[in-house]
This record gives structure tokens, C-alpha cells and sequence, in this order.
């Protein structure tokens, strides 16, 4: 049986691995609403079918932060990103040192 400080250490690496999974799930629709918005602002080649679904997605996403253009918006997401890039970094020096702690107990 595990005692108490064995059992919140592997509560904590699993608590660490599960935000260290949503982090990165964040970073991956922040990184596709970003090649969207990028798509928009520089012009896009796509089908007009396909630029309003694009549309729809980016308005539906920017008007959470209640930006009035998708060149603010992108400006946004790109410090959204940052911000989830440096949580992941950090989540992930977490997981690495409570892994080893494990490993030494």
C-alpha cells in the first residue's frame, strides 16, 4: 500500500499530465485559428464557400475577445499562444521532475 506523500505524488504527476494534455489541446485550436486569421489577412486562395466558413469560425472565436478586426484578433491569439507555449513548457519541466522524484522514491 502507498503511504501519503507516495500517493499525492502521483496524484500531482497525474494532475500535471492531464493539464499538461489540455494545455496542448488549447495550443493546437489557438495554432488553427491562427492559420485562419493568417489566411484572411494576407488573402486568401481558397473557394469563396470555404473563406465564409473560415469567416464564420474566426467571427465566432474573435467576438469572444470582442474584436472589431481579424488582424487584432490574430494579434491576440498570438499572444494567446505565447502565453500557452511558456504554460506548456513550464507544465512539462513539472511533469519531467515529478517523474524523476518518482523514479528515486
Amino acid at each position: 500500500m502507498l503511504d501519503a506523500t507516495e500517493l499525492s505524488l502521483e496524484d500531482s504527476i497525474e494532475n500535471c499530465e492531464l493539464e499538461l494534455f489540455e494545455t496542448k489541446r488549447r495550443m493546437a485550436k489557438v495554432n488553427k485559428i491562427i492559420d485562419i486569421l493568417q489566411s484572411i489577412v494576407q488573402g486568401s486562395k481558397n473557394s469563396p464557400f470555404t473563406i465564409l466558413r473560415q469567416l464564420e469560425f474566426a467571427i465566432l472565436t474573435a467576438n469572444e475577445y470582442k474584436e472589431t478586426t481579424y488582424g487584432e484578433a490574430l494579434k491576440i491569439y498570438f499572444i494567446r499562444l505565447n502565453t500557452l507555449e511558456a504554460k506548456s513548457l513550464e507544465l512539462q519541466e513539472r511533469y519531467e521532475k515529478l517523474t524523476m522524484e518518482s523514479y528515486t522514491k
